[in-house]
């Protein structure tokens, strides 16, 4: 048994001891009873639901027992408390007192007491063994193996379902046993160490699940693909006997090269100590800006990194620090624009997000504080969303407070503020304000080039220019990459890396990427055996604008003599180029290792033999970590991969990245004569088929199957599917190559590996049961246990839409994909396409092309004809959510296409961001489709102007009436009355509307085509199938004669959904679901019903009730 299950059964039969002796003591009060109306009376049915709760925990704990001799005796302790718990009962049935007010009932109950006298005796014997032996158990599931995986969770925050279900069982089990005194000492505290251990664990995870919702995708992304700073570059900042030895580059200290670089670096020494010494005053006691600026290069983001990774850690920083916190704690927090990067990395509402984060891990006591309402109900299980604006409201309250400022100071590192993407002065104006607001808590150190604005704005703040005082680093950073060399060291000596260091220097004016690129140059030279003068001599050549030299270098690569090499790096560059351009993983160093195979045979990857092993694939990796450096000439790199969590081990084939080496180079590459010579010196590539094969041969070369994991399966599909959507190939041919490349992955029938966080499966295996303000936004994770390598292909190609395996070409039909779709079926295929279509992943539909759209519903059309309906439950087959307590019946997806397309109607929402219903297009298809295909007809929408809730003022509210038995599937809309079209119809029809009025309002003018699919006595004829044909052909849905028409060009894929509402089904099982609206309060949602809370209130007291 798994440490955490054994230790909530332990908890458990504690509980259920508990409760066992409380029963046997309520008897004996029965005894000395003179009116009947003893505790056992008042309190029989509460102890009786105890007890059977607590056996039911028992008995569904024991499901998961081992045959190891650790559980056996557990078993056997379980085996005894379902006895007991049949005889305890019995003997709490007869001591009830059915007329407390008799006396004669109550000298019959005391004289049946009497006669039970000897089997209380020995329940409370039994009850004293299971007592002892429990005591045993929890001295054993407390040991240090036991607590391991709570610790974990407890310091993570992350966790599977079923494990956090558990820990709140135990919570529970633990807080009533933990009162009471039966225990022996040892025991007691073993379950207050786990009462400890349990709720530091589940405030933890919900701490996590906070941070998910204030954080965004890739907030950190930035910070972690900056180089690091080379060994001993910056150290002297802080220390200045850790700043690089200028004499340990000499040489013969007495040439007159040697005397001349003394010199200079004296010079060197007066500039670094005055930026030394405006740094460590400002962080020991300065207050407000400080700036550091320079060119484009030369190392502003590695320095704010380095302070924050490494300096900040620093005794003497730490120190300085401390002189200006005192006896208060000091939280940092750091964000770093990108302009290349998601809209989160450029925008204002990325920075307050990402400083909200930091400032909530540190001090995770704040957060009760400063959003109360959301905290708890993350507290209870619930989920959160944070607005944007929410987010801002949320900082500004944070930083307004004096209580915050009484325990703790501020200091923020902020890089980049020429790539925010907005107002920039409003962005100094902000960062000033927040410094002036707290002149002695916050301090905020700045980064961005040498712009006019920031120049003008932060003058009268310490700063440091930085390309003036980086000398000596770079002649640090040049002596190691030249010296350190293996291929370079034999031919190196001291005298030539002073003289190429003081050349370079001269040259670079301090920027560091200048100093990288040329070192690139001056390596190839001295390979080539180049001497000194004509090493010189390149330098010399080459420019010292950083423009200037992206140009010649890539003009060296655009005429190397070699055409081979010319054509792979040019592919090394379109490859990367395309990654990051559309925000994808990186190119893995081992998949592109594979570039030189498929030119020569792209084919190469049917004939691989098998397996490789270390040696093969270490020789692999250092070939081609040559090949990028040698062939790209420093314009992409090779970088280290960082792991998810710290305590992962990356596998050595992820384990390298092949990346442009400076964002800086994005700009160069974007221009179109840079880009037309790329696509003429690639011509005949295909990065599609490579991605894929390169990808497959990966896999095929894998010598230990069993270890690939699912989070890296899942990265590297996800990549391939988006490369192919990008390039525009989303088309059969393309498409069904790529389906029968991934069918020579050997181990596709294989079930897949999971290993530490399952973060990312809730963006791909879910399903929505909330509509909130912006969209489709709150799913059920669907988590499969034994989900094959097949199926995650399908599930994750399915958001693209994949008719090729639902009608499969004869390629295709005996293939294991094919196997695998028959074998998940239709229903499951059907849901997956339409989560995807109804726009759930909102970032899926921002670069939708039409093609992609038709797909799906070729998809969704195809689940159908196999099928599938759209009057099945909304959940998977196989992978059905462990919800305890759902009674209701769940939605169908024929119910949540009607409420999403009423959630997003401009008419219901009052919304004016699209003329007439061009926003409803996307619908229409789907409406038609499920319509043909039997979609249940009876449907009502009741509109109340009276309700119990006023969330709008001025509102009515809009209840779905399903099926015959007229069930309300969802809570209600809030709509405003005035001026609004339903609400004008239903007033005129007793305040109901039909399927058919909704269908008028919401597609007039393809309502005559469509009222033969409402009709039931239209559909009820023979000729009912003919009648769906025609309909589908007159949409083009037919599959014979597909050709659907497109959206709307300013349709919005798919509309934003405005309402508040959530499926019945899991109201009475959830936790409660708040949307914080600062015009009205906080809306919750819970199993009691529909509440808003005034946020102003401390103790959050319930305004109303639906």
């Amino acid at each position: 048994m798994d440490p955490l299950t054994s230790i909530s059964l332990v908890a458990n039969i504690a509980a259920f001891i508990d409760f066992g002796f409380k029963i046997v003591a309520a008897a004996r009060e029965v005894k000395s009873s003179t009116t009947g109306t003893t505790t056992i009376n008042v309190n029989a049915e509460v102890l009786t639901v105890s007890l059977r709760a607590a056996a039911v925990n028992i008995k569904r704990s024991q499901l998961t027992l081992d045959s190891t001799s650790d559980d056996v005796h557990l078993s056997k302790l379980v085996d005894e408390c379902e006895r007991l718990s049949e005889e305890l009962l019995r003997l709490l049935g007869s001591l009830k007192a059915r007329k407390p007010g008799s006396r004669r009932h109550v000298l019959r109950i005391a004289l049946n007491n009497l006669m039970k006298k000897s089997e209380r005796e020995e329940l409370e014997v039994r009850l004293d063994r299971c007592r002892n032996q429990l005591q045993l158990e929890i001295v054993q599931r407390t040991n240090e193996k036991s607590l391991q995986r709570l610790e974990a969770i407890a310091k993570t925050g992350e966790c599977q379902a079923d494990e956090l279900a558990i820990i709140k069982s135990s919570l529970h089990s633990l807080h009533s046993t933990t009162q009471t005194t039966k225990l022996d000492s040892a025991s007691f505290q073993g379950l207050s160490t786990l009462l400890r251990l349990c709720g530091q664990a589940f405030e933890s995870v919900a701490l996590s699940k906070l941070l998910a919702s204030i954080g965004f995708e890739k907030m950190s992304d930035r910070l972690e693909n900056i180089a690091d700073a080379h060994a001993t570059t910056f150290n002297w900042l802080l220390d200045d006997s850790e700043a690089v030895d200028p004499k340990a580059s000499l040489g013969d200290p007495e040439s007159l090269q040697a005397q001349e670089w003394l010199r200079y670096t004296e010079v060197q020494d007066s500039y670094r100590k005055t930026s030394r010494e405006a740094l460590t005053s400002w962080l020991s006691e300065g207050s407000g800006i400080f700036h550091i600026f320079g060119k484009p290069g030369s190392g502003k983001s590695t320095l704010l990194k380095h302070l924050l990774k490494h300096l900040l850690k620093h005794p003497t920083a730490h120190d300085l620090l401390q002189t200006w916190v005192g006896n208060k704690a000091l939280v940092k927090g750091s964000f770093f624009f990108w302009k290349g990067g998601s809209t989160g990395q450029k925008s204002i509402s990325g920075l307050y997000r990402s400083l909200l984060c930091s400032v909530f891990k540190q001090c995770p006591e704040l957060v009760s504080l400063i959003v109360p309402s959301l905290w708890q109900l993350c507290v209870q299980g619930g989920n959160v969303e944070l607005t944007d604006s929410e987010a801002r409201s949320a900082f500004l309250d944070l930083i307004g407070r004096e209580k915050v400022f009484a325990n703790q100071k501020f200091i923020f590192f902020i890089d980049g503020l020429d790539e925010f993407e907005g107002d920039d002065t409003g962005l100094v104006r902000t960062l000033l304000d927040w410094t002036r607001l707290r002149p002695d808590g916050i301090k905020i150190c700045v980064s961005s080039r040498e712009l006019p604005l920031f120049q003008e704005r932060f003058s009268s703040y310490p700063k440091l220019r930085l390309h003036e005082v980086t000398s000596l680093d770079i002649m640090g950073y040049v002596k190691s990459t030249l010296e350190e060399n293996e291929d370079l060291s034999f031919t190196v000596d001291h005298s030539l890396t002073l003289r190429l260091g003081q050349r370079i220097i001269e040259k670079a004016e301090g920027v560091f990427l200048w100093v990288s690129l040329v070192l690139r140059v001056v390596e190839r030279g001295i390979l080539q055996e180049d001497n000194r003068k004509d090493l010189e001599a390149k330098i010399d050549g080459l420019p010292t604008e950083l423009e200037e030299l992206f140009k010649v270098i890539f003009k060296a690569i655009e005429t190397e003599s070699h055409p081979i090499d010319r054509r792979r790096a040019m592919i090394t560059l379109s490859l990367c180029l395309t990654r990051t351009e559309h925000h994808l993983s990186s190119l893995p160093l081992y998949q592109l290792s594979f570039l030189d195979d498929y030119e020569s045979d792209c084919n190469f990857v049917f004939k691989i033999l098998g397996p490789m092993g270390d040696k093969e694939d270490e020789e692999r990796l250092r070939r081609c970590r040559k090949q990028v450096n040698g062939r790209c000439r420093g314009l992409v790199s090779v970088t280290a991969s960082r792991p998810p969590e710290p305590e992962v081990v990356i596998p050595t084939r992820r384990a390298e990245l092949v990346t442009i080496t400076h964002r800086s180079l994005l700009e160069f590459f974007s221009r179109p004569e840079v880009r037309a010579v790329i696509e003429l010196q690639t011509r005949g590539f295909s990065a599609t088929q490579f991605s894929c094969r390169s990808f497959v041969a990966q896999q095929v070369t894998e010598p230990n199957p069993n270890s690939v994991q699912e989070s890296h399966l899942h990265t590297d599909l996800i990549t391939l599917f988006k490369i192919v959507w990008y390039a525009g190939a989303m088309y059969t041919p393309t498409v069904t190559q790529t389906l029968l490349d991934l069918e020579t992955i050997p181990f596709l029938s294989s079930s897949v590996q999971v290993l530490g966080s399952e973060r990312y499966r809730s963006a791909d295996y879910s399903w929505p049961f909330l509509w909130v303000r912006g969209c489709v936004s709150h799913y059920m994770a669907t988590t499969q246990d034994n989900r094959t390598v097949a199926d995650l292909v399908i599930f994750l190609a399915l958001k693209y839409g994949l008719p090729e395996l639902l009608a499969p070409t004869e390629a295709l039909k005996g293939g294991v994909l094919a196997q695998a779709a028959r074998n998940l079926g239709s229903q499951q295929l059907l849901m997956r396409a339409f989560e995807t279509l109804v726009g759930m992943h909102k970032y899926s539909w921002n670069e939708l092309y039409h093609s992609n759209y038709d797909r799906l519903l070729k998809s969704v059309a195809l689940c159908l004809r196999d099928g599938a309906s759209p009057n099945m439950s909304a959940h998977w087959k196989q992978s059905t959510p462990k919800i305890h307590g759902m009674t209701a019946t769940p939605t169908t997806l024929w119910q949540i296409l009607i409420w999403t397309t009423l959630c997003g109607w401009d008419h219901l929402n009052a919304s004016q961001f699209l003329k007439g219903n061009e926003r409803l297009d996307p619908f229409l298809p789907i409406w038609v489709l499920f319509l043909a295909h039997g979609a249940d007809t009876e449907f009502q929408l009741k509109v109340e102007p009276q309700h119990s809730i006023v969330v709008y003022q001025d509102a009515v509210s809009v209840v779905g009436l399903f099926g015959t038995e007229k069930e309300e599937r969802f809570t209600p809309l809030f709509i405003p009355q005035s001026q609004n079209v339903v609400v004008d119809m239903a007033s005129k029809q007793d305040g109901l509307l039909s399927l058919s009025d909704l269908v008028g309002l919401l597609f007039p003018d393809e309502f005559h085509k469509l009222l033969p699919l409402i009709d039931q006595e239209a559909k009820s004829a023979e000729h009912g199938k003919n009648r769906s044909f025609y309909v589908l052909n007159s949409f083009g849905l037919d599959l014979e004669h597909w050709n659907p028409p497109p959206p709307a060009s300013n349709a919005v894929l798919f509309p934003e959904v405005k309402g508040l509402s959530m499926a019945k089904a899991f109201l009475h099982t959830m936790n409660p679901y708040a949307v914080d609206d600062p015009g009205r309060g906080v809306v919750v949602y819970s199993h009691q019903g529909i509440e808003l809370r005034d946020p102003s209130n401390p103790a959050h007291e319930k305004v109303m009730m639906v």
